[in-house]
């Protein structure tokens, strides 16, 4: 019976390991990126994780549901956020605040949606587009984050400056079939 309880178990790790993320790019005057790269790194990988063993072990919830996009959305969001205030990223990737806002208020808008429509009992799960959106927000966050510590910046940063238009061009439009479901 406690099987069925890991995908949540890993769900509530997620959000522990966002603050821990957090915590550590706040941290003053101190070089914590590397360890809250690993932490963001290991708790993108539970995202999948859970999935997976929540489908394998028959422990599919509607609290699943709901608390497992919300908790890639702290992660993610959370991140973005933080990252707004370091002005030597934002010129050099072309990390912009309006691509925050984007990703954060597509994000708010599904999770509410999400919400009312679990509440009546509509099961509201990820699919294909959203679990790809997903995939490319913590690709994009993790090479953020890794940015300080790679000799080859300036390919990283020519990198970003394709992949964070696309992550939140593929970040709205995979709202698309959400509000289709949602109608």
């Amino acid at each position: 019976m406690m099987k069925r309880h890991i995908p949540n178990i890993l769900t509530a790790g997620r959000v522990v390991l966002a603050v821990g993320v957090f915590l550590l790019l706040l941290a003053p005057d101190v070089p914590w990126h590397a360890t809250a790269l690993v932490l963001f790194v290991v708790a993108a990988a539970t995202d999948a994780i859970d999935g997976y063993l929540a489908r394998r072990l028959g422990a599919a919830t509607a609290f699943g549901r709901i608390a497992d996009p919300a908790a890639d959305k702290i992660l993610v969001c959370g991140v973005l956020v933080i990252l707004l205030d370091d002005a030597t990223l934002a010129e050099a990737t072309g990390f912009a605040p309006w691509m925050t806002a984007l990703v954060v208020a597509r994000e708010l808008a599904m999770m509410s949606l999400r919400g009312i429509l679990e509440t009546r009992g509509t099961p509201f799960g990820a699919r294909g587009l959203g679990k790809a959106k997903a995939t490319v927000q913590f690709i994009s966050c993790a090479l953020l984050l890794a940015r300080p510590l790679l000799f080859a910046q300036g390919q990283i940063d020519l990198l970003m400056k394709f992949l964070l238009p696309a992550m939140v061009a593929l970040t709205l439009v995979s709202c698309v079939p959400y509000l289709r479901r949602g109608k």
